[in-house]
This record gives structure tokens, C-alpha cells and sequence, in this order.
């Protein structure tokens, strides 16, 4: 059955450890009995050789003390039949001289093998309740989504656009401030979060850069990003059931306040100073010079950030002379980016020098005309309205993409249990054949010369 969740692959990687140690342990006691085997085959062979050594000294002996050459032809016959035999069983200890060699080795390779499995079902058994309390947490929330308040959440933030504190509120902050004052504003935040927005997607394109270098790699180096993207929908899900509806009511709140009766309304004197008639066109004109100013900014930033990650891709791909290679090639993707990047910066310079000083005090002045009462309004009255923008189209897929990205951590994991089992194996076969080999290597003479002899 395929592995649906995290907690099964733990499960089955409990288990599997536990499979490993069991064949451990078999391998272990296999092993023994090898030696074991091993050492009586050369205590016997041993008792073999002595009792033929013997045998031999005596019929020598004994041919020695002979009266006539005819008496010497059956202790003749009786040492030939001795040689043979004695040859024999120094063969049969050479071959078992060698095996237990080979079974001590292995031997210890068995309790490596066990003592390696016995950490990963440790690591295995703490991993699972790890795991388990992740699945726990991701399934609670996946719940919740289902269920008030949460699965109100979309429903109270459209009815809070629709709602006459909403209306209230946009009037509000609408009379208390001239449009271009209030569209310059908005610019300037919008561009500040652009800024964090920019940093946070130059940032990100770095680690895609990374992730792309290790894909076509091993699973196990891919494990690293697929974790990555798990957690950031997690934290998507969860914030999302955690601040969801309490995120409603705050906005909810911050448009009643605004459009408050009990809000004080600005003066007629505050509107006369942020209002003047005679200082309109320079206030918008400075307006205007500050807004091209801040988008050539904007351009120049995002044409460095681009310029900027274009060449780590080059450098990652084709080191520092490849950089310099690049730039010198004008048709080149970095070379394009520098260009963009000098026009981006000239152009901002042209843009600082129009807005001058003249123009930067002349907004000063403007937004100094209005008061911070007034700048909170706007302020509370933009964020309850980006928040509920934000939720009145529900969670989406976010539960769809945490399902998705747990599937794509499943397989990276699975592929690289599958390729470290492989490995394991060859490992373990390309040590045992190396063990033989350097047994074979220090009896060589002695296994030569039996083969030679054709004593075994």
C-alpha cells in the first residue's frame, strides 16, 4: 500500500530498522557459528597432522632399526600411505587456517552491522514521535479549517467590504485627505513593502538556484528542499487557522473606530492648511517629482536584485571566469542585466536631481499639515482593508498545497531510503570481497604451495 502521510513512512521506517536488526542478529549468530566451525576444522586438522607426524617418526624409526633390505618394503608402503594422509591434513589446515581468518572478519563486520542497526531503530523510534506530533498538528488544523470560526473566515470578511463601517470608513479617510496626498502615501508604503517583498524573492531565488543544482542529484540531496516547502505550507496553514479569525475581528474593529461618530473629525483649520488652494500645483507638482522618483528607485532596486542573482547563476555554473566571460559578451543574460542595471541607475540619478530640495520640503510641509490622528486613520483603515482582501477569498488551496508538498517530502524520503539500501549493500559486498581478497593475499604462499603439491 502506498505511504499517504509522513507518520506511515515513520511507521514503515520503524519497522524496516527492526527488520535490519533482526537480520543483523541472524547475520551475528551466523557468523559465530562460523568461527566456531572454523576453529574445530583446524583442531582437528591439527590432531590430523600430529598424529601423521608421529606415525611417520615411528616407521622411520623403525626403517632405521631394519635387519634386511626385504623387511623395509611394507614400512615403505605404510610411509607413502602416511605421506599422503599427513599432506592431506596439512591442506585441510591451511583451508581451515584461512576460513577462520575470513570468519573472524566477518564476525566483526556482523557486529558492526548490529551496532549500526541499533542506532538507526533508535533514531528511527525518536524520529516517529517527532513526526507524529507534526501529523497531529497538521491534522488538527486541517480540521479546524472545516469548522467556525475558521471556516467563517471568508464569509465575515466579505460581509466587512460590504458593510457600512467599510463605506464609513473609505469616506472617512477619503475627506480628511487630498488624493494626491493620500495616493503619494500609499505609494510610498506599497514601495517599503516592495523593498522586504524584493529581499525576501532575491533571497528565495538564491536557495531555488541551490535546489535546482542538487535535482537531477541524489534523492537524499533533495530531501533538504522538499522539507523546506513542507514547513513553509505548514506555517501558511497555521497561521492561517491560528490568526485567521482573530485577524477579521481586529480589522473588523479598526473600521468601526474609524467610522466612529466618537472620531473626532478633523477642524476646519486642519482642513484649511492640508486643503490650501494657493499651495495646491506646488504640492502636487512635488508629489509628482517624489512618485517618479520612488518608481525609478523601485526599478533600480529590482534591476540590481535581478542583476545580482543573475550572476550568482553564473558563477554557481561557470565560476568567476565565467562572470567575467559573461559580462563581456553583451548578448549574455548577465550582460543584459548589467545594462538594465546602469539604465536603471542613471535614470534615478536624472529622477533624485528633479526632486530637488525645494520639492522635498514642500512635501514635508504637506504631510506635517495633517494629523497623526488623521495618519492613523489611513493607516488602520489600509490594513483592515488588505486584510480583508486578503481573506475574503478563503484559504484557497492551502490544504491542497500542505498534502501536496508532504507527497513530494514522501517520495525524496523513500527514493533516498530505497538509495541508501542499495548503497549499504554494495558497501557490505565490497567489503566482504575485500576481506577475502587481503585473507587470500597473507596465506598465498602457504595456499600455493598445497595447490602446488595438490595436497588438498
Amino acid at each position: 500500500m502506498a505511504t499517504t502521510t509522513l507518520l506511515e513512512l515513520a511507521a514503515q521506517r520503524v519497522a524496516a530498522a527492526q527488520a535490519e536488526k533482526t537480520a543483523a542478529q541472524d547475520a551475528l549468530l551466523t557468523a559465530q557459528n562460523a568461527l566456531t566451525s572454523g576453529q574445530n576444522a583446524l583442531e582437528t586438522g591439527s590432531r590430523a597432522v600430529k598424529a601423521q607426524n608421529d606415525a611417520i617418526a615411528a616407521d622411520r624409526a623403525a626403517l632405521a632399526a631394519i635387519a634386511t633390505p626385504a623387511d623395509a618394503a611394507p614400512i615403505l608402503v605404510r610411509l607413502r600411505t602416511e605421506t599422503i594422509a599427513h599432506r592431506t591434513a596439512s591442506g585441510a589446515v591451511v583451508a581451515a587456517t584461512v576460513a577462520v581468518a575470513q570468519a573472524r572478519v566477518a564476525l566483526e563486520q556482523a557486529r558492526a552491522r548490529l551496532r549500526d542497526a541499533d542506532a538507526a531503530l533508535a533514531a528511527a523510534d525518536a524520529d516517529i514521535e517527532s513526526v507524529r506530533a507534526a501529523h497531529d498538528k497538521r491534522a488538527a488544523a486541517t480540521q479546524s479549517m472545516a469548522e467556525s470560526p475558521v471556516a467563517d473566515v471568508a464569509v465575515r470578511a466579505t460581509g466587512a467590504l460590504a458593510s457600512p463601517q467599510f463605506a464609513a470608513a473609505k469616506q472617512r479617510v477619503e475627506i480628511d485627505f487630498p488624493a494626491a496626498l493620500r495616493d503619494r502615501a500609499r505609494d510610498r508604503a506599497a514601495t517599503a513593502l516592495n523593498r522586504v517583498k524584493r529581499a525576501r524573492q532575491t533571497a528565495a531565488g538564491v536557495v531555488e538556484l541551490v535546489d535546482a543544482h542538487f535535482a537531477g542529484g541524489r534523492a537524499a540531496d533533495r530531501i533538504e528542499a522538499a522539507a523546506r516547502v513542507l514547513a513553509e505550507k505548514d506555517a501558511e496553514l497555521f497561521d492561517f487557522v491560528a490568526r485567521g479569525p482573530s485577524r477579521v475581528v481586529a480589522a473588523e474593529a479598526a473600521l468601526a473606530r474609524v467610522a466612529s461618530t466618537d472620531n473626532p473629525p478633523l477642524t476646519a483649520e486642519e482642513h484649511a492648511a492640508i486643503d490650501d488652494a494657493a499651495r495646491k500645483a506646488a504640492r502636487e507638482a512635488a508629489a509628482t517629482l517624489e512618485g517618479e522618483r520612488d518608481t525609478a528607485r523601485d526599478a533600480f532596486e529590482k534591476a540590481r536584485a535581478d542583476y545580482d542573482l543573475e550572476g550568482v547563476a553564473v558563477l554557481a555554473t561557470d565560476g568567476p571566469d565565467g562572470v567575467t566571460a559573461a559580462l563581456a559578451d553583451a548578448t549574455t543574460d548577465l550582460a543584459k542585466a548589467k545594462k538594465a542595471l546602469d539604465d536603471a541607475s542613471d535614470e534615478l540619478q536624472d529622477k533624485e536631481t528633479d526632486f530637488d530640495a525645494a520639492a522635498r520640503q514642500t512635501i514635508k510641509e504637506w504631510a506635517a499639515a495633517v494629523p497623526d490622528s488623521a495618519w492613523r486613520d489611513l493607516v488602520d483603515f489600509d490594513a483592515a482593508a488588505a486584510t480583508l482582501d486578503e481573506l475574503d477569498g478563503g484559504p484557497g488551496t492551502l490544504v491542497a498545497d500542505v498534502a501536496a508538498a508532504e507527497t513530494a517530502l514522501i517520495e525524496a524520503l523513500t527514493e533516498a531510503d530505497e538509495e541508501a539500501f542499495v548503497l549499504r549493500a554494495l558497501q557490505g559486498t565490497a567489503a566482504a570481497d575485500a576481506v577475502a581478497a587481503d585473507v587470500a593475499a597473507a596465506n598465498v604462499e602457504r595456499t600455493g604451495f598445497v595447490a602446488l603439491r595438490g595436497d588438498n
